[in-house]
């Protein structure tokens, strides 16, 4: 059984899929302290609550706003993540 095809390659155009979304701040760090939960003791999350609290009302909002005015183009980088990934992964290759 064929999965892939390699005549499709240039015959279906993959950038025509639409952008990434970014996600909500709010929704990004709720995540983030769920997956803390059950791998930390109470006092650590609390402590770890805490920052994310004090980023979410600071440096948060800024950063976020930030990545969603960088996002806001057409062409490369074709979603949010891949210049961040492009550089930290390919650049020293």
């Amino acid at each position: 059984q064929v999965y892939y095809n390699f005549k499709d390659l240039f015959t279906v155009n993959h950038l025509n899929l639409p952008r990434l979304p970014i996600p909500k701040l709010d929704d990004t760090l709720d995540k983030y302290l769920e997956s803390l939960r059950p791998l930390t003791d109470p006092e650590t999350l609390e402590a770890h609550t805490k920052a994310v609290n004090q980023f979410r009302n600071t440096d948060g909002l800024r950063l976020q706003q930030e990545l969603i005015s960088a996002d806001n183009h057409e062409g490369y980088p074709y979603n949010y993540v891949q210049k961040y990934w492009d550089d930290m992964y390919l650049e020293l290759r």
